[in-house]
């Protein structure tokens, strides 16, 4: 029994190549060190108005995927401003065969009318002929409905319809605007996450509370009591309209991102959170909660919103990271386990403001997939110079920046050492992606140090073979960062160097 239960502490090394995220696979961490990887913006925008129906530009964009089906990438974009309204947004497509060179649709897309900015996806494995282009789009409420997401299908991007019989059923409850889509294609499933209110605190009647909305209705304020009373529609952990009075206290020492509006006190916290759901058909959604939160207390660290992709078998998201006193906004980066549970990597924005008045000066706001140019990375985000809140003026524009990063880029373990948990080397190679210093050791089962050495370069995949690493036998490893960065490890076949 106990060697079973040893075995089950082995992880088998494969081709998967390993980000430095914590995790699972590290048995100690010692005075370790991480950074978002070293991303570096063009310094002028990739892709902006080129048509008038594009009313204020493409500022932000609903997906970038790549369309096995017919062999190019295709991105769906986001325009406000139309008729000058800042509510009211046109929606369009262009693809492009290496994801660089941008082709647009000549004409915007046609979707459910009263809507927001939400989110496409695409499923691989389906024909032409099929139905293989999904969008969660947000609309506002109507009647009584709380907040909804539409739900629609394509077989081109361009033209959609509902995903079940008619506009009226095709929704589900509960996401506010903000969503992303991902398509899960280990777990066969469809997930999104999108941008919810969470309130936590103290009731009047002494309970503790943590409730995250789709929607609120009514928010006043009692300044003789100290009470707030909120009311609208609560997901989690409840769904049901609910209707609280909030204590809140003056030594608490009270904050404002507006007047009398979202506040932060002693008894009483409301901020943005990032919620997510999942569905294996589109059409029944599983509502999963909070997928990541900010540190109560801290009203200028919220998330308006995530996009995720899965890299390497490994779940990356880029929440928007807002300043609620400031309403500057920039892209950070998280991480997953599971899809539905997410870490902040570090408070450093992964993509970051330009300066104040810049062309990305307000925003940068990165969604969809990442493209892999050779060995390097490139990742598209959403840019302003407006600080959202600010008035809107006719000299604001909005367009779409690009970032690059090396392979493997987005985590980097730039100081201390890991040791892994046993691992199995897929025909004893061990294969790493580093630059700069890095101390590699390698032990057997019985702690005896097969090799240990000092290795320094700049290589996306560097091959260490030794005689006496063989496959089936687990061994421990040991990366210590003396200088530079590691960025991934994993094992293969090859063994194109030896140390």
């Amino acid at each position: 029994m106990k060697e079973d239960r040893d075995l089950e502490k082995i992880f088998r090394l494969d081709e998967t190549r390993r980000l430095m995220f914590p995790g699972e696979l590290f048995e100690e961490e010692i005075n370790t060190v991480r950074d978002v990887g070293r991303w570096n913006k063009l310094s002028h925008p990739a892709i902006m108005k080129t048509m008038d129906w594009e009313a204020w530009g493409p500022y932000g964009f609903m997906g970038l995927h790549r369309d096995e089906a017919e062999e190019n990438w295709k991105m769906w974009y986001t325009c406000a401003g139309v008729d000058g309204h800042p509510g009211k947004y046109a929606f369009g497509m262009m693809h492009s065969e290496d994801g660089l060179n941008w082709t647009k649709h000549d004409k915007p897309i046609n979707l459910f009318s009263d809507i927001q900015p939400g989110s496409v996806v695409i499923r691989p494995g389906l024909g032409l002929d099929e139905h293989r282009i999904f969008l969660m789009q947000y609309a506002r409420k109507s009647g009584s409905l709380p907040g909804r997401a539409i739900l629609a299908k394509s077989k081109d991007g361009i033209d959609f319809v509902p995903v079940t019989d008619s506009w009226d059923t095709s929704w589900f409850k509960g996401p506010s605007d903000v969503i992303s889509l991902m398509w899960d294609e280990g777990s066969d499933i469809f997930r999104a996450y999108f941008k919810q209110w969470r309130i936590c605190g103290t009731t009047a009647e002494g309970n503790k509370i943590d409730y995250l909305f789709s929607s609120i209705d009514s928010f006043s304020h009692d300044e003789g009591r100290h009470i707030y009373m909120i009311s609208g529609h609560a997901m989690w952990p409840i769904d049901a309209y609910v209707g609280l009075e909030m204590l809140y206290s003056e030594d608490g020492d009270m904050k404002f991102e507006e007047p009398d509006k979202y506040p932060l006190g002693k008894d009483l916290f409301m901020h943005r959170v990032v919620a997510s759901a999942s569905s294996p058909d589109f059409i029944e959604w599983q509502y999963h909660g909070p997928a990541l939160m900010p540190a109560p207390g801290r009203i200028a660290d919220q998330f308006y919103g995530m996009s995720a992709i899965k890299y390497e078998n490994q779940y990356i998201g880029f929440p928007l990271m807002y300043n609620g006193l400031t309403g500057l906004m920039e892209t950070g980066l998280a991480y997953s386990y599971n899809g539905t549970e997410y870490f902040l990597l570090t408070e450093k924005p992964l993509i970051s403001l330009g300066a104040p008045g810049s062309w990305e000066g307000g925003m940068v706001a990165g969604f969809g997939d990442v493209l892999q140019v050779d060995d390097r990375l490139s990742l598209y985000f959403g840019a302003t110079g407006r600080v959202h809140g600010s008035p809107h003026s006719v000299e604001d524009t909005y367009t779409i920046g690009r970032t690059w990063n090396r392979l493997d880029g987005f985590c980097a373990l730039t100081g201390g050492t890991v040791i892994t948990r046993p691992v199995i080397l897929k025909n004893g190679k061990l294969h790493i992606n580093a630059e700069g210093i890095i101390n590699i050791k390698i032990d057997d089962p019985d702690g005896y140090t097969l090799t240990d050495f000092e290795w320094g370069g700049n290589r996306m995949d560097l091959a260490i073979c030794h005689p006496q690493l063989h496959s089936g036998v687990p061994y421990k490893i040991e990366f210590t960062v003396k200088e530079g960065a590691l960025y991934s490890f994993w094992s293969g076949d090859t063994c194109t160097s030896r140390q």
